[in-house]
């Protein structure tokens, strides 16, 4: 195998973020926008739920409210009874965007986590494979500078046996 001086790559020289490989900084970007996208539609999801929520609130409270002022008159039984029977109402007619809600919640998440779970296990396979081409440069390096002992002290040996005849 010959050593070629332009193939070989010093680790101590690389300053991050300049001397990288291009392959690196677009496994680095994907990784930072794989992340981003996920945390941005997690928090979407979430403000969506939250306001979801405050509008269903908001129109319990206006069922119960007008049901206070049209029923001022009537007896105690008969008020908790109409106020039962419209939020039975209320809530049977919007009961399919209920349970709209917690599924689309649910599967957003499992994405998410998905999504979290193979980038996590890229990144393994990615570190190790570098570690091992830095394993297999410095043993190269190791293997050169055995190489170059061997020869200088070949080249001493040489000499005395030069100089001894």
């Amino acid at each position: 195998m010959a050593y070629d001086r332009k193939q070989n790559h010093d680790l101590t020289t690389l300053r991050p973020g300049k001397d990288k490989p291009k392959s690196e900084q677009t496994f680095e970007e994907r990784i930072t926008s794989t992340f981003t996208t996920v945390r941005e539609d997690v928090q979407r999801t979430a403000r969506e739920t939250n306001t979801y929520n405050d509008k269903i609130i908001g129109l319990l409270e206006q069922l119960e409210q007008s049901h206070l002022r049209t029923q001022v008159g009537q007896t105690t039984n008969s008020k908790e009874n109409v106020c039962k029977e419209k939020f039975d109402c209320l809530l049977s007619a919007n009961a399919f965007l209920l349970s709209e809600l917690a599924p689309c919640r649910t599967q957003v998440v499992q994405a998410g986590e998905e999504a979290t779970e193979a980038q996590l296990i890229r990144m393994k396979r990615s570190r190790k494979e570098i570690m091992n081409a830095a394993k297999r440069r410095l043993d190269e390096g190791r293997e050169k500078q055995q190489l170059a002992a061997d020869a200088s002290e070949l080249m001493k040996h040489y000499k005395a046996l030069i100089t001894a005849s």
